[in-house]
């Protein structure tokens, strides 16, 4: 296993957090995503991980978007009441969330030690009893109960999330 994603397991087990690790080919897709063995689909949440920041570099966000919904940037501009939202770029991300691109994940929040990213959770994800998300390696997956990832995971990190209500729009739908 890669060292931080070693490094999260590691913290997670630390705290006695409860969660299931599965093994898997990387993936890079929500298609792909769906295809894990081993995830109740119907009960889990599977989402998105968007980083963000706005055009002066001084506010960082970390999006989680469910997979069925399409990312928009002027909605989810307008639901942090922050404009000039673009994807924010490699250097930043591996400076504050120990992660790529194509491996953004909540776990990075563990290395975000000064809280300068902000979560942002799509509301629909809350609602579901689990989540999944890999621990900054797509070949690796994290099960976790939601409320275990809201109640002891996220205070963990120190990270309070904002839950925004972002409306369904099909990947396809013209905007």
């Amino acid at each position: 296993m890669p060292e931080v994603a070693q490094e999260i397991v590691t913290a997670l087990e630390k705290e006695g957090i409860p969660y299931r690790l599965l093994s898997h080919s990387r993936f890079r897709t929500m298609e792909e995503c769906r295809l894990i063995q081993g995830i109740d689909t119907e009960n889990t949440a599977l989402f998105k991980n968007v980083f963000l920041c706005n055009r002066q570099k001084s506010a960082f966000y970390l999006l989680l978007l469910s997979a069925e919904k399409r990312f928009v940037t002027s909605q989810v501009s307008k639901a942090l009441l922050s404009s000039r939202l673009s994807f924010g770029s490699e250097e930043d991300l591996l400076r504050l969330l120990n992660a790529t691109s194509g491996s953004v994940s909540p776990a990075g929040l563990l290395f975000d030690t000064e809280c300068a990213v902000r979560l942002a959770v799509d509301e629909d994800i809350a609602a579901k009893p689990f989540l999944a998300f890999h621990p900054n390696d797509c070949s690796k997956t994290v099960v976790m109960a939601r409320d275990d990832f809201f109640g002891r995971f996220l205070p963990l990190t120190h990270h309070s999330p904002v839950l925004l209500s972002l409306p369904a729009i099909a990947e396809n739908a013209a905007v």
